[in-house]
């Protein structure tokens, strides 16, 4: 949680920063919830927690492609003004 906050502040301008650090608690705060109760919710379906292992690594995957494609788009404009 920490590093978005702190990705959050380096990325957006400051007149936009305090909606979008609301936006980002947000999402974060409802993926900690949900991602609870999937793990319950594929241990009472299955008896196990193989899904749940695999979906909390499919939501890591899914982030890591997210910040990735989020660190390339601004590397390239970074790029692209410093270039003009």
């Amino acid at each position: 949680m920490t590093a978005l906050l702190v990705t959050a502040r380096n990325l957006v301008a400051p007149a936009r920063r305090t909606s979008s650090m609301g936006v980002i608690m947000a999402f974060a705060l409802a993926g900690h919830g949900l991602g609870g109760w999937q793990g319950g919710y594929f241990f009472d379906v299955t008896g196990a927690y193989n899904w749940s292992y695999a979906n909390a690594a499919f939501a890591g995957v899914a982030n890591l492609v997210l910040i990735s494609a989020l660190w390339i788009a601004t590397r390239q404009k970074r790029l692209q003004l410093s270039a003009a």
